[in-house]
């Protein structure tokens, strides 16, 4: 089995598939890999939380016997046979009953999509990762090693499950996904533990009665107190590894970098520090003032689209000359979702730029280098479309001129940097052009 489940079926989802659903579909091809980045890791939280299920096994088996992988492209066009169809349906009514329909329009609030381009991508993404699993189960891996394998990859795809599928999934939050799961194997582990117990003792009144007709059977005592000593801290240590795994899944994991689990934009010192700043009053060429952070990006730019640097600058300048937000931050688990902190930024930003009409933007977004940068790309380039998206629906359809997630590619700081100074390299920005 491989390594890394998450990315390996991941892998299978190419830039060309992602382009021909686009095309086939009338849809930004944005939104289509937003909806499959949120599908896939939705599906593999629900089959942590769901636990060893006999339904699952059963679907995971018709599954890994079908042709499904055989031809991928078929797949993603559209025309999928009976078969393929039947086993994407049953594997959903598995996983989410009678919360399909929530379950998809989650997806599609949370990617953009319409409702029905939602439901087939839906329906084209489950048989595909039915498929994936039920032929690691054909080559002889249990559902069980499959559950434990996903589990501990949690962090790689917790941040990128909408928050809003929490009601969906029957848990009271994504930190706690897949306690069920780890719940089952704790009482495993300890019905294990109270057989060899309850064996040891059988053994030992047996062999007691036995010793009782001959003299010197003193020396049992010690022994059994031995025995006993050493089943008590047998489970004393599987249980305290149970509640290891279920605080920090996939400690040995390779997380997403963007880190979207606490801190996406700015670290929590630095966000400590800006709230122990005052907010100041910045005034616009119009006479309109904003409240802003003195130093903040706002105050950057009014002073730079003032100044000659800017009105001698030619666009090859200007590539290199970005500014950062310092207050746009994601809710967590969310790569779309901005926090109401957020808002007063961004009402700034188009304040700004509404003053000086003939000024064009570019947004930025960035990670550092924890994680896959596959995923990583993903990540930017989704939430820099976001920025953009609502820039334009604020009145800068003409100014925005583009978006770009750039993933890990200019991150600078260590990879095994502590998550403080990693938070440098995970950042959105904006620069301008002519």
């Amino acid at each position: 089995m491989e390594k890394q489940l998450f990315s390996s079926l991941n892998k299978l989802i190419t830039p060309e598939i992602i382009s021909k659903v686009s095309s086939d579909l009338g849809e930004n091809s944005g939104k289509v890999t937003s909806a499959i980045g949120a599908i896939i890791p939705s599906i593999f939280g629900s089959l942590v939380n769901r636990g060893e299920d006999s339904n699952v096994e059963n679907v995971l088996k018709q599954a890994g016997n079908s042709s499904i992988l055989s031809n991928i492209t078929e797949l993603f066009s559209g025309k999928t046979n009976p078969e393929t169809q039947n086993i994407g349906s049953s594997f959903l009514n598995t996983l989410f009953g009678d919360k399909i329909n929530s379950f998809s329009g989650i997806i599609s609030s949370f990617s953009g999509l319409t409702s029905d381009s939602t439901n087939k991508i839906i329906g084209m993404i489950s048989p595909l990762v039915a498929g994936f699993l039920g032929k690691k189960m054909l080559s002889g891996v249990s559902l069980k090693s499959i559950l434990e394998q996903i589990s501990s990859e949690k962090d790689n795809f917790l941040s990128s499950i909408p928050s809003g599928l929490t009601s969906v999934l029957g848990i009271s939050s994504l930190a706690g996904l897949g306690s069920s799961f780890l719940n089952k194997t704790e009482s495993h582990t300890k019905e294990a533990v109270d057989h060899m117990k309850n064996k040891v003792e059988d053994t030992y009144e047996d062999y007691k009665a036995k010793l009782n007709k001959k003299s010197g059977s003193g020396w049992i005592k010690w022994l059994i107190g031995i025995l006993v000593l050493l089943l008590l801290l047998f489970w004393l240590f599987s249980k305290n590894s149970c509640s290891k795994k279920e605080m920090n899944p996939g400690a040995n994991s390779n997380k997403i970098s963007d880190s979207t689990s606490v801190k996406d934009s700015i670290s929590l010192q630095e966000q400590k520090l800006k709230q122990q700043k005052q907010l100041t009053q910045i005034s616009l060429p119009s006479g309109l003032k904003i409240n802003a952070y003195p130093g903040g990006i706002e105050d950057q730019i009014v002073k730079f689209l003032q100044s000659n640097e800017y009105k001698n600058s030619t666009n090859d300048d200007l590539k290199n000359k970005w500014f950062d937000f310092d207050a746009i931050n994601f809710e967590f688990g969310s790569g779309t979702q901005l926090t109401p902190e957020s808002e007063n930024q961004i009402k700034n930003i188009v304040s700004i730029i509404k003053e000086f009409p003939n000024t064009k933007i570019k947004i930025g977004a960035y990670t550092d280098k924890k994680g896959n940068s596959s995923a990583n790309l993903k990540l930017s380039q989704q939430r820099a479309d976001v920025i953009k998206d609502i820039l334009i629906k604020n009145g800068l359809d003409k100014q925005v001129v583009g978006a770009e997630g750039y993933g890990d590619q200019f991150a600078k700081v260590d990879i095994n940097a502590s998550d403080d100074e990693r938070a440098k390299d995970r950042r959105i920005s904006l620069r301008f052009d002519k």
